[in-house]
């Protein structure tokens, strides 16, 4: 009895040598690993929106005795910007035929970041376009900046309807 115990015994080692052999003979795996490194090159971006793309001033009597009329925060334009300098919004002019004159036709904001608190004349092209309003660090998404505007001079323009076109460009610092 004990030949057939030591027998099992020896045959259990037996496979036990064999099956940690056949392990052993295994061709083992080496641990790899690789990396890649992912880069955005990201340039200053500037975007506007004119939220009230046309905008009518009817004068009323009482504007017509003053020689103006107004109107307050008439048209929004809403920036945005990634710049970490900020940004900077301009605006001109072009008279339409018949045309409000550009001397007429002043401006103001009264939005945070405003660069014409006062009443001022528009400029009439890109070069001279006048700077309404600007930030020196990236602001929180969109802002809203609003725009009063007021004709003078009611006097020299006759019965009808006059225009100009007012362009918007913003740009990074």
């Amino acid at each position: 009895m004990i030949g057939v115990y030591r027998r099992r015994v020896m045959g259990g080692l037996l496979i036990s040598l064999l099956a940690a052999a056949g392990v052993a003979a295994a061709p083992v795996l080496a641990a790899t690993q690789g990396q890649a490194t992912v880069y955005v090159n990201m340039n200053k971006f500037a975007r506007l929106e004119v939220l009230n793309a046309t905008y009518t001033i009817t004068p009323t009597q009482t504007d017509m005795e003053n020689g103006y009329a107004e109107a307050l925060d008439a048209i929004t334009v809403n920036v945005k910007t990634n710049s970490s300098s900020g940004a900077t919004l301009k605006v001109y002019g072009s008279a339409g035929n018949p045309g409000i004159a550009l001397s007429d036709l002043l401006i103001k904001s009264g939005a945070p970041g405003s660069q014409v608190t006062e009443w001022t004349a528009i400029a009439g092209d890109l070069q001279s376009a006048q700077a309404i309003w600007s930030v020196n660090q990236k602001p929180q998404g969109w802002v809203g900046v609003s725009l009063s505007l007021r004709v003078q001079n009611l006097w020299d323009y006759a019965d009808g309807t006059y225009s100009n076109t007012l362009t918007f460009v913003i740009s990074t610092n």
